[in-house]
């Protein structure tokens, strides 16, 4: 009797762990809590959220499943700095063979980078200068279907393409 019972324990502690994980991905998979598990040349100390990189183009964010799809939920990822970013970077959403950034410049509140499709496999915080620390703020998923946030990055991007183009412009002349 003492053997069923304690099988039938753990088979209730196993059952409850798997809910446990699958209402975590209900909610939002990517999260300051499981942040850290894909990274190089860098540290998260988990108790401040802040990333120390060890050089420039370091990186530290998630590993993700390749069965678990993100674009059938979410639309992109939102990152947020609470003293603006102490340097400039990028998030870059590794799907596939391709690398999709977001650059973000030193002092930025907050940063957005749309899930382009599956299968993800990455997604991290990229560094661009010489080493710093990074603190985050917080960490939100977009939901599908919403588009507020998802959106917000492709109007910031397209100012600086136009920026570009001007001093093109000037050495035609």
């Amino acid at each position: 009797m003492k053997k069923i019972f304690a099988i039938l324990m753990a088979a209730v502690m196993v059952l409850s762990l798997s809910v446990a994980v699958m209402a975590d991905w209900a909610t939002g998979p990517l999260t300051l809590d499981n942040f850290g598990t894909s990274g190089w040349d860098s540290e998260y100390d988990a108790a401040t959220h802040t990333i120390s990189f060890s050089g420039a183009w370091t990186g530290r964010g998630w590993w993700i499943d390749g069965d678990t799809s993100l674009t059938d939920g979410y639309d992109a990822i939102k990152v947020t700095f609470p003293n603006g970013a102490e340097g400039a970077g990028q998030i870059v959403v590794q799907h596939g063979d391709v690398n999709d950034t977001v650059p973000f410049a030193a002092g930025d509140a907050e940063v957005v980078a749309p899930f382009p499709s599956d299968p993800i496999t990455q997604i991290y915080i990229q560094i661009g200068n010489d080493p710093v620390s990074l603190t985050i703020g917080e960490v939100t998923m977009q939901v599908a279907g919403t588009g507020a946030a998802a959106e917000a990055p492709a109007a910031e991007a397209e100012a600086p393409a136009a920026e570009a183009e001007a001093p093109a412009a000037e050495e035609t002349k």
